[in-house]
């Protein structure tokens, strides 16, 4: 009994071999292609037609290549980290209750749609209770100092399964460590914050509990380790040789010796007069990233959030389409008359079945009132914000594009 890569393969064979040899023949039949003879005597054609079977043997047996591929639609896994320099801060210009939650959620939940959403300096205390930090459909861990600075939080949606794994975080890094379920295996997700301005001793058991915690994540042979956060090291490009970074050269070493690559390779902090690195990503296994990026700064803040995707699947909340009718400026009186004048008796005559019957009347009541109702089709998704309007979206676009621009 034969597979169906097995049957796909001898299918392909044959089509290939049909299609080389009357290539072949052509060219030596066509007088233009005489200087091509050479080429197409029957030893070469031999030759060339092997070599061509092996490729194509090879590229059907090829584990990322599809047989009969159809559209790529595939949802990667997706995370951001944001320093949210205090997340209950309520300052902006209208006053409003914790207007950062609610910009994390709008954009970084509903807009950009991310499965994990990273939280530095949450300034946060144990006394705080989690249903002011609720987002909807995401879970949500937490790690915090107290609330004059410092702790770090891990939002994620409730579709993926995770826990929290205490024993790989350290007590002297404020971090926090996650097991990610997936149906390959588990990925180690982690968030760290290091303060800046700390004294040398400190500095060097920064580096040795980020060691040995990177050698303790490794030992779970997990398909991924992925560490982001922010950990204020100074440099202007991670490859460079950090004249200005506190943990100078050392942080980068300790990375290639645990063999983490780092991916943010452009400034997330500015100040008027330089910008530095200080927001990273590592992950051990770098040819599963799909994409890294970094975006404008939310909440005026001075730090931009950085995200990234990894080829791994998970399923999304899926928007959909729904047509809105304006009845209040409908000519209801075009409406009627286009009713009372209609044939409808005329589908009876023409149409033996009922449900035809049936699927025609509509037809013909919709159509009609789309004629005397101003109507349009939009996009609907559960998880927006009431006054998440085109309008804002427009607003949000406009200021990414001047931020690339910048």
């Amino acid at each position: 009994m034969i597979c169906l890569e097995q049957y796909r393969y001898t299918i392909g064979i044959w089509s290939f071999y049909s299609f080389m040899t009357s290539v072949s023949k052509n060219i030596r039949r066509k007088p233009r292609f005489k200087s091509l003879h050479n080429c197409t005597h029957p030893a070469s054609v031999s030759v060339l037609l092997c070599i061509c079977y092996l490729l194509f043997l090879l590229l059907l047996n090829c584990g990322d290549v599809q047989p009969n591929p159809g559209p790529n639609k595939l949802n990667y896994l997706s995370f951001c980290h944001i320093n949210a320099r205090s997340i209950l801060a309520t300052t902006d210009e209208s006053n409003s209750r914790y207007y950062k939650l609610d910009e994390i959620e709008s954009v970084l939940c509903n807009d950009f749609m991310y499965d994990i959403i990273a939280i530095s300096e949450t300034c946060l205390c144990p006394e705080i209770e989690d249903s002011i930090l609720q987002l909807e459909n995401f879970k949500r861990y937490r790690n915090d100092r107290n609330r004059h600075g410092g702790g770090v939080a891990i939002c994620i949606r409730n579709t993926i399964k995770c826990k929290r794994r205490l024993d790989l975080e350290s007590p002297n890094i404020e971090s926090l460590v996650l097991e990610i379920t997936h149906q390959t295996g588990n990925i180690l997700f982690s968030i760290i914050y290091r303060p800046p301005n700390q004294d040398a001793r400190t500095k060097n058991d920064f580096l040795t509990y980020f060691s040995d915690t990177v050698q303790k994540m490794r030992s779970e042979n997990p398909i991924n380790i992925i560490i982001t956060g922010y950990f204020n090291d100074r440099c202007t490009a991670w490859d460079d040789q950090h004249v200005t970074s506190e943990l100078r050269r050392r942080f980068f070493n300790i990375a290639i010796q645990n063999n983490l690559s780092q991916l943010i390779n452009k400034a997330t902090h500015f100040t008027e007069n330089s910008s530095h690195i200080l927001d990273l990503i590592f992950v051990d296994k770098v040819h599963f990233v799909a994409n890294v990026d970094i975006k404008s700064p939310l909440c005026n803040l001075d730090h931009s959030s950085i995200s990234c995707k990894l080829k791994y699947y998970v399923p999304k909340p899926q928007s959909y389409q729904r047509t809105i009718w304006d009845y209040k400026t409908a000519d209801i009186d075009g409406l009627n008359n286009a009713f009372n004048t209609a044939h409808i008796d005329i589908f009876f005559g023409v149409f033996n079945l009922l449900d035809y019957i049936i699927d025609n009347v509509n037809k013909f009541i919709l159509d009609t009132c789309k004629t005397f109702i101003i109507n349009k089709v939009v996009n609907i998704r559960p998880r927006d914000k009431p006054w998440l309007t085109n309008e804002v979206r427009r607003a949000f676009r406009t200021r990414d594009r001047y931020y690339k621009l910048f």
